[in-house]
């Protein structure tokens, strides 16, 4: 028995008691491990201290623990090495603030100073330009106001300048006569255009008083009618008679008949033709067309010819029959037209 106390006593002693200091020191440890994974921000998982001092439950908690730290040492070596990677950037951009700010690189806080002073300034700016902008959104609201107001007040002076020339004596007869002139000159235009190939048209006045024009299609200039050769100033004249008869009948008035003396000596083959051919519209829609002429060319070209000839005792009128209309055509000595 007394040897079993001593031997008890001295288990107690020499693996006890230092297994239990060597299990609080590396508790200890552990606690400090687990102290740094939290500030790394890991979640590794470290074991417990076992609650028993015996040595093969020692000996297991150590190789749990030793398997758990390899894990730690590995996502640490991780942190290491992106911890690294940002210390590069952030040199490198502590550098260039360093050599922007003429402040020296190691001296970091001045860098982070005048930073500071530069985000300030800029801040400033910010809320000086914010400003700025609301007072110029204000001042273009302004001016969009003002503008609106502006076109109504010239569409008001418009109106009453209008109203005040339209109540000045004659102002009325103008306007009607400046009216009734384009309406003439637009269905007058259209006739011109046809017997010109397209190259004259009537130029739309701008007052009552003005001059008419003849629109030069080729140069694109406006001429006067003095400018005009005969025949051209013939076929202008035309297309105004023309023109009238064309506004009267729109107008609910009747034309019955129109008569033609001479013009059409002036003319050349073209422009007799395309006349002509004007005139035969005319007659078309119901209108009787007369046309005295000399012209052996223009008694061709028409159905009914009365040919008048003088005679010691007067003259004498004759209905032309077919024949005799194209023995016109080909003999040019007839004399029924002299």
């Amino acid at each position: 028995l007394q040897d079993q106390n001593a031997l008890s006593l001295r288990r107690k002693n020499e693996v006890d008691a230092p297994l239990a200091k060597v299990r609080a020191k590396a508790n200890k440890v552990l606690n400090n491990v687990a102290l740094a994974v939290g500030k790394l921000g890991t979640n590794q998982n470290l074991p417990e201290a076992p609650a028993r001092d015996d040595l093969p439950t020692i000996r297991a908690w150590f190789v749990e623990v030793r398997e758990s730290l390899a894990g730690t040492r590995e996502a640490a070596s991780k942190r290491l090495e992106t911890a690294g990677v940002k210390r590069q950037h952030a040199n490198a951009t502590l550098a260039k603030f360093a050599e922007r700010f003429d402040v020296p690189v190691e001296d970091a806080e001045a860098i982070a100073e005048v930073a500071k002073q530069a985000n300030d300034a800029a801040q400033a700016d910010k809320l000086y330009a914010e400003r700025a902008f609301d007072r110029f959104n204000a001042i273009v609201a302004a001016v969009q106001q003002l503008h609106a107001q502006r076109t109504k007040a010239e569409a008001k002076e418009r109106a009453l300048s209008a109203l005040s020339a339209a109540l000045k004596p004659g102002s009325f007869l103008k306007w009607l006569t400046l009216r009734r002139s384009r309406s003439l000159l637009s269905h007058a235009s259209v006739m011109l255009k046809q017997m010109s190939g397209g190259r004259y048209a009537f130029a739309d006045p701008e007052e009552a008083d003005s001059p008419w024009h003849v629109l030069d299609n080729d140069t694109g200039q406006a001429r006067s009618p003095a400018s005009l050769s005969g025949g051209e100033q013939f076929i202008a004249s035309l297309a105004l008679a023309l023109g009238m008869v064309e506004m009267m009948a729109r107008s609910g008035g009747r034309l019955e008949s129109l008569f033609l003396d001479e013009g059409f000596g002036s003319l050349d083959r073209n422009n007799l033709d395309a006349a002509v051919e004007a005139l035969a519209m005319v007659a078309a829609r119901g209108r009787m067309v007369g046309v005295i002429s000399h012209v052996r060319a223009v008694a061709e070209q028409f159905d009914n010819v009365l040919a008048v000839t003088r005679e010691e005792g007067g003259s004498r009128a004759d209905w032309l029959s077919n024949q005799q209309r194209q023995d016109m055509a080909t003999d040019a000595l007839s004399g029924l037209l002299d």
